[in-house]
């Protein structure tokens, strides 16, 4: 027996699949990893005069990591794009 109907049931896979290949894109990791790095510095700057390290500076290491993570994903899939226009090129200049 189960809770769900086979269509909603095929709806909430479908949307999990959606969900899970948005987290997973490397550029959403990549902007999520800058605006981290901009609040988090952004925080540190406005109180520059406390002292003693707060949430903040986690979040900006955070920030730090997940931004470099995302960024051989995306500079392969520049240099993969690249390649395929070069790739494009040379098949019109054969022709």
């Amino acid at each position: 027996m189960t809770l769900l109907g086979k269509p909603l049931a095929s709806a909430v896979r479908m949307s999990l699949a959606a969900i899970g290949r948005f987290v997973s894109n490397p550029f959403v990791n990549l902007t999520t990893g800058f605006v981290l790095i901009y609040t988090a510095t952004s925080e540190i700057i406005d109180g520059a005069e406390e002292t003693g390290v707060g949430a903040e500076h986690g979040i900006l290491v955070f920030g730090i990591i997940h931004a470099l993570g995302a960024l051989p994903e995306v500079v392969h899939g520049f240099e993969e794009l690249l390649k395929s226009g070069e790739e494009a090129e040379d098949m019109r200049q054969s022709q």
